[in-house]
């Protein structure tokens, strides 16, 4: 499921990265952002995020999330 819809306070692993342009794609690794990242999302607001990973607080847009598919 998308990023954008997934539960609060339930970790998820991080399964697919999809259409995202490389430069965002790098950049959202380099934050630890990667396929089979541990992530739970804190709040959420039509779509856009705040998510939990390696122990720092994480904004992430909707046009992001919808990108972000997590199980």
């Amino acid at each position: 499921m998308p990023l954008a819809i997934a539960p609060l306070n339930v970790e998820l692993k991080i399964i697919r990265i999809a259409n995202l342009e490389e430069e965002v794609k790098k950049h959202l690794e380099s934050l630890g952002l990667t396929i089979n990242a541990r992530i739970k999302i804190l709040s959420s607001s039509n779509g856009n995020v705040i998510i939990l990973v390696k122990d720092f607080r994480l904004a992430l847009d909707s046009n992001v999330t919808r990108k972000i598919f997590v199980g």
